[in-house]
């Protein structure tokens, strides 16, 4: 087992990769330091080692808080609290009490109740005041607070003199090269004149725990600008002449001319083996990012711990935010620019975009690889890269006035690196046993689910031929335990059950998790084998840098390293089970667990990405042609290893459940590029109101998407409400000929809070639009302007809306969504009027709100749309339970 020679620094960096270039840590010590278990408990609040749970109201009566007293402070003034804490979702938040004042902070998932993670917060306190911690819902787990004094944490500033640009400009871009300082500016030619957007970039990395920038190089060389193709030009910034590093630092930065975007590559080199985990390809100090009044769109690493893409106002960041692998910044104003940037290339590094901020003043902003923190799911830093020659990921970045284009070039410019997998043309439809049936799912269930599928919903789901699935989920290895008199053994069960599928015509799924071991200690996995093999799990458990333990749970389960030749040898026993028993469908959920960092046991496998690369891959050579993976619980990129992916973190039937995958159509549309079937995860519509079950499938019909249903089929009885309700919901072929697109729209919704959210899709000569009412206002009326439409129909009700003097008024109901069919008269592929998103009665509000039209004063929405050019608003957050999975 190797070892990492450089382990002492990963645990010195751990923090301070958060944000080099923009946040510095603390000048000074902490004021006070209050540990959790130190304070005075009350209510369900308990000790749990060295932290502290059940804080809030827990879903009870009775609200679990901490309180200190008497804070010996040195005199009364604001001070800024670090808080260090472990959360497993995103919708926990502390209130802090102090005598009698309260101030709510949200905090986001640290990735689990088993990582620690920090949140700063400024708060005014006086000497021999009480602070009291608790919430009114569930609070995270809290280990300690630090006290700081306000001016603790500063921002670097950067002043350049005798600066001598450069500048190449490509159509109405351009970037000005500092060849005396070693920086550089982006700008753009808006309105006839020169727009500088991010002003003196440097970039960067870290060797042995020194940060090595380009602006401390002493030589700096801009070589000519060379064609790389008819559409892309290249230019390199040569660094040379450190004062303690004995290498060179080179930028190569290619221009595509069609599409208008710049991608960045960063490359080291010196005269002999280096290892590094940083890079950063773009850097900014204080006050280098010229978008004001702005919105910082954050997208999470994967689709676990409730998370959700955020649009945070730039006056509510904090002092660090962090969006991974993509990150847009939009400009609110109008006909404001915006930014997005990320990463195109995704064999070694996970990346980070960190953005800083100081009462709602940007300073500070940070594309760099070597994220690994809890927002990746990871305990430990990102895994190093030793060699000569050590290069970053391809960098992208985009300048324009629709960050919704840019976000589309995003996913355009990964896929002309790395081509999606070759997959179906026919959208998936089927059946899911985890939606209803979950751990007590049967071999009679899943016969019974089956039956029913071929005699009530085939026809609808398959006349045009495309496969149909039955899929059991997890806990398929109990089917022949579950229920009564089978009397199979679990191969029996399973072959039999396939059998049946076939019969009727169908295909059958089943699940698996790969990277993950569900035993219960670590006792149970040293003395547990492998299947296929004479390893232990124990063996095969993924161990920590040092390689001296393992890493541990994540999600409750065990994570195993897959580059170990057990793990291997157990997904290939395993997936070849699955295709000799006759499966053509497969649901890999908990692939996070191959991405997180640790020591592997292969030698050159040292980064998370590069162990899921190499797992990934050995799943993509068995089950190429011969199954569909959908993956669940999983990291967005990379992605060329699956079918589909589930967008959003677990969905069931209500109405939050909606809203929660919704918020990744509003800001991850561009995804539909990456993977052929984007998935809503299993729809259900029983035990619901009508109105609420016809949302969550519009929600699953706009999404990419996957048609998978939830319902337990095995238990509906022929002519019974729910009957009439599976079959108005799932059999409507106008709603299912709109499925079968496979389609994800485009959101219209901009940063309002009426609570009505639009979405749009162009096609065949048709627009089709998505209209949800989340709004207080039951059965309100909207006006859509339709002069230049010829037919309009409402998909769920089958109505045609007459046209009366070019106006088409309707209705929605409360938690309720509608879908219309417009074709318009005199183009068959009608094209926006963007002037549309900003209609007379239309008002912004804050970010991570959405709507359209005032329930109380309707306004008019040019519905003509080819290209789906949209703005986008953000979902409201969500409560759901999350599934705990064998």
């Amino acid at each position: 087992m190797k070892k990492y020679f450089l382990f002492l620094a990963i645990t010195l960096m751990a923090v301070s990769l958060i944000c080099f270039n923009a946040f510095a840590s603390a000048k000074n010590d902490p004021v006070i330091v209050l540990e959790a278990e130190d304070g005075y408990l009350d209510g369900p609040a308990s000790i749990w080692g060295q932290k502290v749970g059940n804080i809030g109201m827990c879903g009870g009566s009775v609200e679990g808080t901490i309180t200190y007293y008497d804070l010996d402070l040195p005199e009364n003034g604001t001070y800024t609290m670090v808080i260090h804490y472990y959360s497993g979702s995103d919708d926990r938040n502390f209130i802090f009490t102090v005598d009698g004042v309260e101030k709510k902070l949200e905090c986001p998932s640290t990735g689990s109740f088993d990582i620690v993670g920090t949140i700063l917060m400024d708060i005014d306190l006086n000497k021999g005041s009480t602070l009291k911690i608790g919430t009114d819902w569930y609070g995270p787990d809290l280990d300690k607070i630090e006290i700081y004094e306000q001016d603790s944490f500063e921002f670097v500033d950067r002043i350049y003199s005798d600066q001598i640009f450069k500048t190449e400009s490509f159509n109405n871009d351009y970037i000005k090269f500092d060849v005396n300082n070693g920086v550089y500016t982006v700008g753009s030619l808006k309105n006839g004149e020169n727009v500088d957007y991010i002003v003196n970039a440097h970039s960067e990395f870290i060797i042995n725990s020194e940060i090595i920038s380009s602006d401390d190089f002493k030589e700096h060389t801009l070589k000519n600008v060379t064609s790389v193709n008819s559409n892309e030009k290249q230019i390199t910034f040569e660094h040379k002449n450190h004062p303690t590093f004995d290498g060179i630092l080179i930028s190569d930065f290619i221009y595509n001319l069609k599409e208008n975007y710049l991608t960045i590559k960063v490359t080291i080199k010196a005269e002999s083996e280096i290892s590094v985990n940083y890079i950063s390809a773009l850097s900014v100090y204080s006050d280098s990012l010229k978008i004001d009044n702005s919105v910082f769109l954050k997208i999470p690493f994967d689709n676990d711990m409730w998370g959700e893409p955020t649009f945070i106002d730039q006056y509510s960041l904090g002092h660090t935010t962090t969006s991974y692998e993509v990150a847009a910044l939009i400009g609110k104003d109008e006909g404001a620019s915006s930014i997005v940037c990320g990463s195109l290339s995704h064999d070694v590094w996970k990346t980070g975009i960190d953005i800083n901020s100081e009462d709602g003043s940007i300073k500070g902003f940070n594309l760099y690889a070597g994220a690994a923190d809890s927002g990746t799911r990871d305990k430990f830093s990102h895994g190093y890269i030793t060699s000569t020659e050590i290069t970053s990921p391809v960098m992208f970045l985009s300048i324009g006035e629709d960050w919704r284009k840019e976000l589309d070039l995003f996913g355009s410019a990964n896929i002309k690196i790395q081509a999606p997998i070759e997959s179906s043309t026919d959208v998936p439809f089927g059946f899911n046993s985890w939606g209803s049936l979950g751990t007590g799912v049967s071999y009679g269930d899943m016969i019974a689910v089956s039956n029913y599928i071929k005699e009530f919903l085939s026809e609808s789901w398959g006349e045009d031929g495309a496969p149909v699935y039955v899929n059991i989920d997890s806990f398929w290895d109990y089917i022949h335990k579950n229920g009564t008199g089978t009397n199979m053994t679990l191969d029996e069960a399973l072959k039999a059950f396939v059998k049946t599928c076939h019969d009727n015509g169908q295909k059958a799924g089943i699940y698996y998790t790969p990277f993950a071991c569900w035993l219960e200690t670590e006792e149970d996995m040293v003395n547990t084998f492998m299947e296929g093999s004479d390893y232990t799990f124990y063996d095969a458990a993924l161990r920590s840098p040092s390689g001296m333990s393992i890493y541990g749970k994540l999600n409750g389960g065990y994570a195993l390293d897959h580059t170990h030749p057990g793990t291997i040898a157990r997904i290939e026993k395993q997936f070849n089970y699955f295709i000799d028993l006759g499966f053509e469908y497969i649901k890999l959920d908990f692939t996070t667990h191959g991405a997180l960092e640790g020591d592997h046991y292969l030698d050159e496998v040292t980064t998370g990405i590069q162990a899921y690369n190499y797992g990934m891959s050995k799943i993509n050579e068995i089950c190429k042609g011969k199954m569909f993976v959908n993956l669940s619980i999983s990291p967005v990129f990379p992605y060329q290893y699956a079918d589909g992916r589930r967008i959003s973190c677990d969905a069931f039937a209500s109405i939050d459940n909606t809203k929660h995958v919704l918020s990744y159509v509003d800001a991850c549309f561009w995804q539909r590029k990456l993977y052929s079937f984007p998935d809503p995860d299993h729809l259900v519509v029983t035990g619901v109101s009508e109105n609420v079950a016809r949302a969550r499938v519009t929600s699953g019909v706009i999404s990419g998407t996957s048609f998978i249903i939830g319902d337990n089929l095995s238990a509906i009885r022929k002519g019974s409400e729910d009957h009439k309700r599976i079959l108005k919901m799932y059999g409507n072929k106008d709603i299912i000929a709109v499925a079968k697109l496979g389609a994800m729209f485009k959101p219209v919704s901009v940063f309002r809070d009426d609570g009505v959210q639009m979405y749009v899709h162009s096609e065949g000569g048709c627009t089709y639009l998505a209209v949800f009412n989340f709004g207080e206002y039951a059965d309100c009326d909207y006006t859509v302007d339709t002069s230049d439409l010829e037919l309009v129909k409402e998909l769920w009700s089958g109505k045609e809306f007459a046209v009366t003097e070019g106006k088409l008024t309707f209705s929605i109901g409360a938690n309720d969504a509608v879908i219309f069919k417009i074709q318009s008269k005199t183009q068959p592929t009608p094209t926006l009027d963007e002037s549309a998103t900003n209609v007379p009665g239309d008002t912004d509000t804050e970010p991570g709100k959405t709507g359209t039209e005032s329930p109380e004063s309707p306004t008019t929405l040019v519905i003509c749309i080819a290209l789906a050019i949209v703005i986008l608003g953000a979902a409201a957050a969500l409560i759901i339970i999350k599934k705990n999975k064998k």
